[in-house]
């Protein structure tokens, strides 16, 4: 399959016009809704850890669904931190622990 690329349409306003066959226009607002549905269940897992083990939230054991480890939350989310490192794409440092950890059903 062969992905064409966007292309920039107006660079004052930086507008990009994306490809046909790329993700419809309307399904990134739905993307931006279930990005904050996520950390919204982020901040109040967090916030419900915090209270109920102050400052020994982060020493949790967890299991890690993604390789079957279990650690804590901080050594899964260190692991995690090193990793995302070396992805470009992400904008700012997240330090936070809990928005390292992965949410499933």
């Amino acid at each position: 399959m062969e992905w064409k690329r966007a292309s920039l349409t107006d660079e004052n306003t930086n507008t990009y016009s994306i490809p046909d066959r790329w993700v419809f226009l309307h399904y990134y607002e739905a993307f931006n809704l279930l990005f904050r549905i996520e950390n919204a269940l982020r901040v109040f897992v967090y916030l419900v850890l915090k209270n109920q083990h102050a400052e020994k939230w982060a020493d949790i054991q967890i299991s890690s669904e993604e390789d079957g480890n279990e650690g804590t939350i901080s050594s899964i989310a260190k692991r995690r931190m090193t990793q995302s490192q070396s992805y470009e794409y992400l904008g700012e440092l997240v330090t936070c622990p809990i928005m390292h950890l992965l949410i499933s059903a």
